[in-house]
């Protein structure tokens, strides 16, 4: 039976990344875009305009698709380290139970959703952590870890009544071609650009995004019903990742490091300074709890069973710097 891909989000740094690679292995993609939305558009999908909050606006797919099985992957959500964000529990959320609605209604639909390792409850430091089933906006700090829980519980309740869907949680995703302005796209061009008078301590767990896509799509085949699988790269500090950043881009280095403590403190001055002058926001309250916490997240069950092998951080960050310098130049 013939597959059509439909993909939510598709403007987004995942969702245009998983779509072009389908698009490569000849498969048939629709892509769901906001209204208004202008961004660039991939040659060879076929678009919808549309939003998850507005269950009337899925009912297209459903044409679109034309009586095929439906794959549905879900990368539509609101990503934000900003200490308020509108609309991102009705997209986070209220558009996963309408995403649902839709595949318990278009019976035989699979379902991917993308969540994220923010989801996870955060183990003691020092642990490395790996799939759970326990999901609750209870059990994670910061509003989008919140949203991603309580939409990663919703998700796995309706497999568990018999919905053909898994679950996949993405750790810090970078790489290039990201032109929608990414958090951590932008604290890579701001140090490329000179722009960091120093580095603070902590780190995170970070992996390219073509490598995810990949996870995504073997998920689509091999990944269980009612599994979800953790799609990490590796951890690496901050300090780290600007001495890597230095060797490629050729500039230098912070030397200061400033503690995570000191930056915490003033991190809600910062983020309203940065709010009010427009420029990137990268520090505020949450931004620097997540490089305080517990980044230690492993791949084994993706690798074991979707054939998972993210590639060194070190190539992911040399592409990425290229790509920068590019659309500078």
């Amino acid at each position: 039976m013939e597959y059509v891909y439909i993909i939510t989000g598709i403007t987004g740094f995942l969702g245009r990344t998983v779509a072009k690679k389908l698009l490569l292995e000849k498969k048939t993609v629709i892509g769901l875009k906001l209204p208004g939305d202008n961004s660039e558009l991939i040659p060879g999908v076929t678009y919808a305009s549309g939003d998850v909050t507005k269950p009337e606006t899925l009912e297209q797919l459903a044409v679109l698709a034309n009586g095929r099985r439906i794959v549905f992957i879900h990368c539509a959500a609101v990503i934000s380290i900003q200490s308020k964000t509108l609309n991102m529990h009705d997209v986070n959320v209220g558009g996963v139970k309408n995403i649902l609605a839709f595949c318990r209604k278009y019976d035989g639909s699979r379902l991917i959703h993308v969540s994220s390792v923010h989801a996870i409850p955060e183990s003691p430091k020092g642990t490395v952590m790996t799939e759970t089933k326990d999901f609750s906006p209870e059990l994670v700090v910061g509003n989008y870890a919140k949203t991603k829980a309580e939409a990663t519980a919703l998700v796995l309740q309706a497999a568990s009544e018999g919905l053909n869907a898994s679950v996949v949680h993405p750790s810090g995703i970078i790489g290039p071609d990201d032109t929608t302005g990414g958090y951590l796209t932008e604290t890579i061009r701001a140090f490329v650009n000179g722009k960091f008078p120093c580095a603070v301590t902590g780190g995170y767990d970070f992996v390219d995004v073509r490598d995810v896509a990949d996870g995504v799509i073997s998920c689509i085949e091999n990944g269980r019903p009612g599994e979800n699988y953790i799609l990490s790269g590796r951890f690496i500090t901050i300090k780290e990742l600007f001495r890597i950043l230095s060797d490629i881009s050729g500039r230098k280095a912070p030397k200061l490091t400033a503690p995570l403590w000191l930056v915490r403190l003033i991190s809600p001055i910062a983020e309203r300074i940065e709010r009010a002058t427009g420029s990137p926001i990268l520090i505020t309250p949450y931004s620097t709890y997540t490089l305080g916490s517990n980044g230690l997240f492993s791949h084994d069950k993706a690798s074991r069973e979707l054939g998972y092998n993210p590639r060194p951080i070190e190539e992911t960050l040399r592409e990425t710097v290229e790509w920068i310098k590019n659309r500078r130049d």
